[in-house]
């Protein structure tokens, strides 16, 4: 009976070790998993701070072009609008370019007129001249002649 009493307590002493390395095991396994449900709980919290601060960020980009979509529309009517005072002041210059083409053509044309009329006065003033000029040497001539 002896020998049955301490084989039943080295069984049961075996059957303690076994629980107890079966717990260790356990107690180790679910360390295991609670360390990597802790850096799974980590990496997840990293992830979803990284994604907030990509969210941030991409609202900040988004700002920003909304603000330079909104410069680019007042720099594009601005340029339309200097484009077009632009093609306004061309066509006032060409205009008034033609209008000088056309006096100077006018004038010419006077000039052209008149030559013939120019010549006809500087003909007849020059044989009034003559006239004159030979009447004041007649006169003088003559004064001279009763004077001497």
């Amino acid at each position: 009976m002896f020998k049955t009493r301490n084989d039943t307590l080295r069984q049961k002493d075996d059957r303690i070790e076994e629980l107890e390395e079966a717990l260790r095991e356990s107690v180790q396994i679910t360390a295991e998993r609670e360390m990597v449900l802790a850096q799974e709980e980590a990496a997840r919290n990293n992830s979803e701070k990284q994604v907030e601060e990509l969210m941030a960020a991409m609202e900040k980009v988004k700002r920003e072009l909304e603000l330079m979509n909104a410069k680019l529309s007042s720099t594009q009517q601005s340029l339309a609008e200097k484009e077009a005072h632009l093609t306004n002041l061309h066509a006032e210059r060409r205009k008034h370019l033609e209008e000088v083409l056309e006096m100077k053509k006018t004038n010419s044309l006077m000039f052209v007129d008149t030559l013939p009329a120019e010549k006809k006065i500087a003909k007849e003033t020059n044989l009034i001249l003559k006239l004159c000029l030979g009447y004041d040497v007649m006169k003088i001539k003559f004064t001279n002649h009763f004077k001497g």
